[in-house]
């Protein structure tokens, strides 16, 4: 992609023109699903003329009091990829335009947000499945206490009446990888 970690960069560089750089802040490069956000933000950006720089860390209030001032004078706004506290995403949102691409705050309808409806989603995909004819659904997860988990449940809830469903959970996402590829997709 057309992106440039912040880190790479010597300020001066940014402060040629401020108002074309947006962060977007990625607490860890692991999550496969991190990719497609980044790409898609990144062509938005470009599209505008903007320049998009990623910064992985994972933001706390110690880090934030620090580096505040300095993302707010390099940067025109900034896309968050992890669920923060009300407190950080106010002290963000005062300084410089913000959007979580997390879970949505109903407490903070000033706080532009992008997140999945999981219990939505799950009701459909589950109705999609079984108009093709299946009834054993086989839900894998990472963790049965994960708040994600719940509302795909409840989802799945909703059309269990007409499925047989088996949960199978995954500490690692690596884990889980390797159990597709060698139960569900016979490789």
């Amino acid at each position: 992609f057309p992106t440039r970690r912040s880190s790479d960069l010597h300020p001066s560089a940014l402060q040629s023109h401020p108002n074309h750089h947006f962060l977007i802040s990625i607490p860890s490069p692991s999550n496969p699903f991190y990719t497609d956000i980044i790409e898609g933000a990144s062509r938005a950006a470009s599209s505008e003329g903007c320049h998009l720089f990623v910064d992985y860390v994972r933001i706390t209030p110690e880090n934030l009091r620090i580096s505040l001032e300095a993302i707010a004078s390099l940067y025109a706004g900034m896309i968050v990829l992890e669920q923060l506290s009300d407190d950080l995403l106010l002290r963000i949102r005062s300084r410089l335009p913000l959007v979580q691409c997390s879970n949505y705050s109903s407490s903070l309808p000033q706080i532009s947000s992008v997140s999945i409806d999981d219990e939505d989603a799950a009701y459909t995909i589950t109705q999609y499945i079984l108009s093709h004819g299946c009834r054993d659904i086989a839900f894998l997860a990472a963790s049965p206490e994960s708040a994600f988990f719940q509302k795909r449940l409840r989802g799945l809830k909703m059309r269990k009446r007409k499925c047989r469903l088996r949960f199978i959970f995954f500490s690692k996402f690596r884990k889980l990888c390797n159990y597709i590829n060698k139960f569900l997709l016979n490789e």
